[in-house]
C-alpha cells in the first residue's frame, strides 16, 4: 500500500510538472492529397464552391435519391441504388462541366500564347501584353484570369507570384507550363523567348489534337456503358408496370437478393468499362 501511495504521489507530481511546461511545438500537418486534388478539380469546373459544400450537396442528393426510390418502388435494393444514383448525380454534372471548361482552356491557350508572342515581338512590355489578353483582344475563356494577372502586376505584386496565382486560378497542368515560360521570361529577359512561346503553342496544339482523338474513342465507350447500365432498369420498370405478379416476386427476400446481385454486376461492369477507358492522371508541376 505504501508503494502505491508513493507511485500516485509521483504520478501527480509528474502531471503537474508536465502541465507547467510550455506546449511542445508540433510539426505542421501535411495537407491531404485527396482534398487538394478535389479542390483543384472544382477550380477546373469553374464552380466557386469549397470541397465541404460539394460533399454536402452530394449527400443531400443521395438522401433525396433514396427517398424517391423508396416512394416509387419500396424495395430496399432499389433504395440503395437510388442513394447511389442521387449521390453521384451532382458529381456527374460537374464532371461534364469540368470536361467542357478544360477543353475551352486548352483550346484558348495556344491562341493566347501566340498573341503574347506577337505583342512581345512588337516591343510591347509584358505587363501591357498580359493586360491586353484580359480585354476583348484575348480568348474569352482566359480573359478573367489574364485580367486579374494584369491587375496584380500593375499593383506591384511580384511577377512570379502573380503568374503563379494565374496558374492556380486555372489549376491545369498545361497552364503550369505557360506559367513556367512566363517566369523564365521574367528571369532571363526576352532573348529567344518568342521561339520558346512558339514551341510551347505548338506543343499545346499537338496535345489538344491527341486529346480530341482519345476523347472521341472514350465517348463511344461511355455511351455503350451507359446504355448497358440503363437498359436493365428500363426493362425492370416495364415488367413492374405490366406484370404485377413479377413485381410481387421481386418484393420477396429472394427477389431482393436477385435485384441486389444484378445491381452489383451492373455496377461492376460499368466500373470496368470506365476503368478501361481511363486516362493517366496529370499532376500539376507548380501546384502551391
Amino acid at each position: 500500500m505504501l508503494w502505491l501511495l508513493f507511485g500516485l504521489v509521483g504520478l501527480g507530481l509528474w502531471l503537474i510538472h508536465d502541465a507547467l511546461l510550455p506546449a511542445r511545438p508540433r510539426p505542421p500537418r501535411a495537407p491531404s492529397h485527396t482534398l487538394a486534388r478535389l479542390r483543384e478539380w472544382l477550380v477546373q469546373t469553374g464552380v466557386p464552391i469549397a470541397p465541404r459544400t460539394f460533399v454536402t450537396i452530394s449527400i443531400g442528393g443521395a438522401i433525396l435519391g433514396g427517398a424517391l426510390a423508396h416512394l416509387a418502388f419500396g424495395w430496399p435494393t432499389l433504395d440503395i441504388l437510388g442513394i447511389a444514383v442521387g449521390g453521384a448525380l451532382y458529381p456527374l454534372v460537374l464532371r461534364g462541366r469540368h470536361s467542357r471548361a478544360r477543353r475551352a482552356v486548352l483550346r484558348s491557350l495556344p491562341e493566347a500564347i501566340d498573341r503574347l508572342r506577337d505583342s512581345l515581338a512588337s516591343s510591347i512590355p509584358i505587363d501591357v501584353a498580359l493586360a491586353r489578353l484580359g480585354s476583348e483582344a484575348g480568348p474569352e475563356a482566359l480573359r478573367p484570369g489574364f485580367r486579374q494577372l494584369g491587375n496584380e502586376v500593375a499593383l506591384g505584386v511580384p511577377f512570379a507570384e502573380s503568374v503563379q496565382h494565374w496558374a492556380d486560378g486555372l489549376a491545369d497542368p498545361t497552364a503550369d507550363r505557360a506559367c513556367s515560360a512566363l517566369i523564365l521570361y521574367d528571369q532571363v529577359g526576352p532573348e529567344r523567348f518568342a521561339q520558346c512561346l512558339a514551341q510551347l503553342a505548338g506543343d499545346v496544339r499537338s496535345d489538344l489534337a491527341l486529346r480530341d482523338q482519345v476523347a472521341a474513342a472514350r465517348s463511344r465507350i461511355f455511351f455503350q456503358a451507359r446504355i448497358l447500365l440503363v437498359l436493365p432498369v428500363v426493362v425492370l420498370l416495364g415488367v413492374r408496370a405490366s406484370q404485377p405478379i413479377a413485381a410481387q416476386a421481386f418484393g420477396t427476400l429472394s427477389g431482393q437478393l436477385v435485384l441486389a446481385g444484378g445491381a452489383l454486376m451492373l455496377t461492376l461492369g460499368y466500373g470496368l468499362m470506365v476503368w478501361l477507358a481511363r486516362l493517366p492522371s496529370e499532376e500539376r508541376e507548380l501546384a502551391s
